[in-house]
């Protein structure tokens, strides 16, 4: 999924399809609603959201090696 990192005006939350928020304690959790615009988690959100469960879930064996196993 390509992406692009950069500030963003009011203007292009606005014209968004969607919106989500990514962090270590949230993990990617969408924006439901800004200045009263209401957004639905769309399929770009949704797709984020499982795969970062599955990676932080050790359910991706892919991206083990991005884990610390705790016993």
């Amino acid at each position: 999924m390509p992406l692009a990192e950069r500030s963003l005006t009011r203007s292009d939350v606005y014209a968004a399809e969607e919106l989500f928020l990514t962090g270590s304690a949230t993990e990617v959790i969408p924006v439901r609603e800004v200045d009263g615009r209401i957004f639905e988690p769309g399929p770009i959100t949704q797709t984020l959201q499982q795969r970062y469960a599955d990676i932080c879930r050790s359910r991706d064996e892919k991206y083990f090696d991005w884990l610390d196993f705790v016993e």
